[in-house]
């Protein structure tokens, strides 16, 4: 159970201008995630409900989310149905619903993907990305949980995503704490986020997909509080060993230590899509999700 304020919204409940509520999905900290529907038999929609209490800011970032989905045409993101303030002064983001899994979830469920899997991953996700940064914006929170495995993958909840001005003028600590860039654990190290912290968080997400877990675990130290991410976490990440050595090198380069040694989303989009081609080409190419209870020995940066 979250510990966050909730509405307590049950299944048939009315929400975002008069849909009914199908079931929960989740939520964060501002938010709550519902599945619902203006009737039944009528398109499943996401709904995405500011919390109980929650403050001046985070309405504002909710609109400019829904401000920033409005625009974004790429079809890796969710389309934006409307941003609904229903009679209960209830600010909610309406969006489509995306079926498929969470590829975290796919993870925990069967492992690792295949590499020719991971490469297509791969190449949408910067595909993307290299669209969202060339409308002046960044995501900043890529990661398995926030992507989803649809006919396509699609990535979701851009409600961290900053302009590219607003990214680079980041000193405060923003994203998901295992899954962040070097320079979102120490963005006065680094001098501020940008499409390359986009490039990590393609690169981190593909390292977890190729592993089937979190690539540096859950980042705390010996007294269990969260620490920051290392120099030599990243050197000493390890990929299987059957993983293709294109593969290690495109993952590797992604998520370089210095954010100006990455490669650009559009670069990462372009080999990932040559090397998915090269492994099409091969009799019975890519890797098998690791069996229960089993794995393959891994390969160091």
């Amino acid at each position: 159970m979250s510990d966050h304020p909730s509405w307590h919204l049950e299944p048939g409940d009315v929400v975002a201008g008069g849909r009914r509520v199908v079931r929960r999905l989740g939520g964060g900290k501002r938010t709550e995630v519902l599945l619902a529907r203006e009737e039944p038999g009528a398109e499943l929609v996401v709904v995405k409900l500011l919390r109980p209490g929650a403050s001046a800011a985070a309405a504002r970032a909710l609109a400019a989310e829904a401000e920033l989905l409005g625009r974004v045409t790429h079809a890796l993101f969710p389309r934006l149905v409307e941003l609904a303030d229903d009679a209960g002064g209830r600010l909610a983001l309406v969006l489509e619903h995306v079926p498929g899994t969470r590829l975290s979830t796919r993870l925990r469920r069967t492992g690792a993907l295949p590499a020719p899997a991971a490469a297509a991953l791969a190449a949408s996700l910067a595909d993307g990305l290299a669209a969202l940064a060339a409308g002046g914006h960044v995501h900043l929170d890529v990661k398995p949980s926030n992507t989803i495995l649809s006919s396509r993958p699609r990535l979701v909840d851009l409600g961290i995503a900053r302009s590219l001005a607003a990214a680079a003028d980041v000193r405060g600590r923003v994203g998901s704490h295992r899954f962040q860039a070097p320079e979102q654990h120490d963005p006065d190290a680094f001098g501020g986020l940008g499409p390359a912290t986009d490039v990590w968080g393609i690169g981190v997400t593909v390292a977890t997909a190729l592993r089937g877990r979190s690539p540096f675990g859950p980042l705390r130290d010996a007294a269990d509080r969260r620490r920051r991410l290392t120099r030599t976490d990243v050197e000493t990440l390890s990929l299987p060993d059957d993983v293709p050595g294109p593969l290690v090198r495109l993952v590797r380069e992604a998520m370089a230590w210095d954010p100006d040694r990455r490669p650009t989303a559009e670069a990462v989009a372009a080999t990932a899509r040559r090397i998915g081609a090269e492994l099409g080409e091969r009799s019975g190419g890519g890797r098998e999700s690791n069996p229960p209870g089993g794995s393959s020995p891994p390969r160091r940066f």
